[in-house]
């Protein structure tokens, strides 16, 4: 089987944390930036945070593997779609 419909995220795009002045440190859960996304494959998704550098790292080293693994050829024939299921990751994360 293979799904062909990315997640549907649905995200608080702005908030406001307020610091701790002694430790200068907050913390925002992601599963507290989420209302309501949903995948029609699995009855629960899981969430993340990262760093902005961790994701694109991730992305870069996605990209290299669907390379080494398929070719050049087959990738740059299916970047849109790669594309799209990358955005997708992003948009479930909250990236814009």
């Amino acid at each position: 089987m293979i799904d062909h419909t990315p997640p549907t995220p649905v995200c608080i795009e702005y908030t406001q944390v307020t610091v701790d002045p002694a430790s200068c440190w907050a913390a925002v859960a992601a599963r507290d930036l989420n209302t309501g996304s949903h995948d029609n494959c699995i009855s629960q998704l899981h969430y993340a945070a990262a760093l902005m550098s961790d994701i694109e790292k991730a992305r870069s080293d996605y990209e290299k593997h669907i390379i080494d693994s398929c070719g050049k050829a087959a990738y740059w024939a299916n970047k849109a779609w790669y594309d799209a299921y990358i955005g997708a990751v992003d948009q479930l994360l909250c990236i814009h």
